[in-house]
């Protein structure tokens, strides 16, 4: 079994509470995944720690985007007092520099909120599809009990 030291998973069975710990760069982002009372009869730990994990991974996404925006604001304001200054040259190499950069931002920021709307939306897909499977499972073992 691989273990990888930047993940922790904890499981708190009384809560029926899994929680994802990850340290990346000396951040760490947690996500949880708690089971629906109504889903205990099929409760996974290694179901909950998908779930736990993959919305640490969101959390993360929605800080790097963060920090882009952070990022763009600033260029963004420095470039607007180039713009208030008439001793620089707007076509200077380091205007152009700078306004790439700003498109360069733009496009990670673009980037990152769909990949995270992408993350957010098979993450409920796979909740979807496993409440489908449990309800056939139950419907089976329904009508496997009735029949003896």
């Amino acid at each position: 079994m691989i273990t990888d030291t930047h993940v922790k998973f904890t499981y708190d069975k009384d809560k029926h509470l899994t929680t994802c710990t990850r340290n990346v760069h000396n951040k760490f982002y947690i996500g949880q995944s708690q089971c629906h009372p109504h889903d205990y009869d099929f409760e996974s730990q290694l179901v909950g720690q998908h779930y736990a994990y993959t919305r640490s991974m969101i959390r993360e996404m929605c800080t790097i985007r963060d920090d882009y925006k952070s990022q763009l604001k600033m260029l963004k304001h420095v470039y607007n007092i180039y713009e208030q200054n008439s001793e620089i040259n707007l076509d200077s190499l380091e205007c152009m520099v700078m306004r790439r950069q700003m498109r360069l931002l733009e496009r990670d920021i673009d980037e990152m909120k769909q990949l995270i709307s992408e993350t957010r939306r098979d993450l409920r897909i796979t909740m979807q599809e496993k409440d489908k499977l449990y309800e056939k499972l139950r419907a089976k073992r329904a009508s496997g009990s009735s029949n003896n």
